[in-house]
């Protein structure tokens, strides 16, 4: 399974807020080779700028090499920007997200905000649901 990550999953394990412990869990189904979690190109200094607001320079760098080990970075195309700028998704940065994950055939887009993702052609769930769905008996 192909999982594209919003950087609010990754934000939410670096910073242990909202659903931190399904976020950790998404993680570890990625670290496990259980699913193949992308993360688009473009997270990756938005994940550090946010979050120099509250770790050092050393500790976020740290993060970001471990979270590196466990997803791979999804290369941002010059059509998937132009896509996301056509895109009916008002949220440009969203717009990206499924850009991303249409390029890279993910079945799913794990994020904390489902509704900004109401247009999306790839099928969108939280954390929580995600783990939900993966482990159901």
């Amino acid at each position: 399974m192909i999982a594209v990550l919003d950087l609010n999953v990754v934000l939410d394990v670096l910073l242990t807020r909202y659903d931190s412990l399904e976020c950790s869990e998404v993680l570890s189904l990625a670290r496990s080779g259980a699913i193949e979690a992308i993360l688009p190109a473009h997270a990756l200094p938005t994940i550090y700028y946010i979050s120099r607001k509250q770790l050092s320079d050393i500790e976020v760098r740290r993060e970001l090499r471990a979270i590196l080990r466990m997803v791979t970075v999804a290369s941002l195309s010059q059509e998937a920007v132009q896509q996301a700028l056509d895109s009916p998704i008002s949220d440009f940065e969203d717009a990206i997200v499924v850009e991303t994950a249409k390029e890279v055939n993910a079945d799913v887009i794990i994020t904390r905000n489902v509704n900004d993702f109401a247009m999306s052609p790839i099928p969108v769930m939280t954390a929580r649901e995600f783990m939900e769905r993966m482990f159901q008996v």
